[in-house]
């Protein structure tokens, strides 16, 4: 595991946070779901998050735009997982289909 304690919080805590909300604004309780992966292989480390969602975000600059009402204040959770992916040389995907939005991250 190559992050410090407070890097493993920012990213997973992000992460799953961006997740659950999403899955609170689904209209279908029954249908709410989160799934997580992490996996090592070699010196690779994955992690994908993937969640359900009644409609795929809106992407600006290939990165999910917030849908909260005040803009100015949300959107760092993603720009926290950002700086950790880049100091990591990691790459990252976003990927929506049949109500669900994944996220894959590669370090």
């Amino acid at each position: 595991w190559k992050f410090d304690d407070s890097e493993t919080c920012s990213l997973l805590g992000n992460l799953l946070d961006n997740a659950i909300e999403a899955c609170m604004r689904m209209d279908d309780n029954a249908n709410k779901w989160v799934s997580v992966k992490i996996e090592k292989q070699k010196q690779l480390l994955f992690i994908k998050i993937e969640n359900s969602v009644n409609e795929a975000p809106v992407m600006e600059k290939g990165t999910p735009v917030s849908v909260k009402a005040d803009k100015t204040r949300h959107g760092y959770g993603l720009k926290n997982v950002e700086r950790i992916f880049n100091k990591y040389d990691g790459m990252i995907t976003y990927s929506s289909r049949d109500k669900a939005f994944q996220i894959k991250l590669l370090f």
